[in-house]
């Protein structure tokens, strides 16, 4: 599995953190539910300076993730502007390394 910017949660990206706790029950995205659940092997990418989800909710799902590679920051990089050539270079190491286990 490849995420991209992945978000914790609708609420955990928008929302400080007494209002996440109020508001988790009408939460419809609860990914930081899922994430343990994953068993697969997977790479996770997320831009640091992403202002739309935050990069502490990428690296909070990766925390979850059993069987993931070490999280790919890219650095001053926001949700729509991460640089595509890298981004592909990433996934292909990744794959190629799924077909030697």
């Amino acid at each position: 599995m490849v995420l991209q910017s992945p978000i914790e949660s609708a609420i955990r990206t928008v929302m400080s953190k007494r209002a996440q706790w109020f508001l988790q029950g009408i939460d419809i995205f609860r990914n930081y539910d899922k994430a343990p659940l994953i068993k697969c092997p997977a790479l996770l990418m997320h831009g640091t300076a992403d202002q739309v989800v935050p990069y502490h909710c990428g690296k909070a799902i990766h925390e979850l993730l059993v069987n993931a590679e070490p999280i790919v920051p890219f650095e001053r990089r926001g949700h729509n502007d991460m640089p595509e050539p890298d981004t592909m270079r990433k996934v292909k190491v990744f794959l190629d390394s799924l077909s030697r286990r």
